[in-house]
């Protein structure tokens, strides 16, 4: 079973705090991790905090991809539709499966009338 998304707390373990607009209310990775955890089980609350920093790196790039896309009111397919790419696609960074360049998280943030932002504190 894969664990989604990355928290801001994660993010700045490593000096980096990364945020999605979502219409005017910036959404902190602090929020997304407690509805994340909330959501977990035991089982995947402990495999989530055994992830290495590169598979913390995609779950990040997930969690992005996935308030995005939310926040924009589309599905998969839609949004997979505006950047040309196939369902999967969207499917596999929503997962963690995939890890995506910045160039690639800003196309796809752009795609749904949302602006990346990348902070280091």
């Amino acid at each position: 079973m894969s664990v989604k998304k990355l928290s801001e707390h994660d993010a700045y373990k490593n000096g980096t705090c990364v945020r999605v607009r979502r219409g005017n209310v910036m959404i902190s990775w602090k929020e997304a991790r407690a509805r994340r955890l909330a959501e977990m089980s035991p089982e995947q609350r402990r495999e989530y905090e055994a992830q290495t920093p590169r598979s913390r790196a995609a779950l990040l790039a997930a969690e992005i991809a996935y308030e995005a896309r939310m926040s924009a009111g589309l599905t998969q397919a839609e949004l997979g539709e505006r950047l040309g790419r196939k369902q999967t696609y969207i499917s596999a960074l929503e997962s963690g499966r995939a890890n995506p360049t910045i160039a690639t998280l800003e196309e796809l943030v752009d795609a749904t009338g949302k602006r990346l932002e990348l902070n280091i504190v």
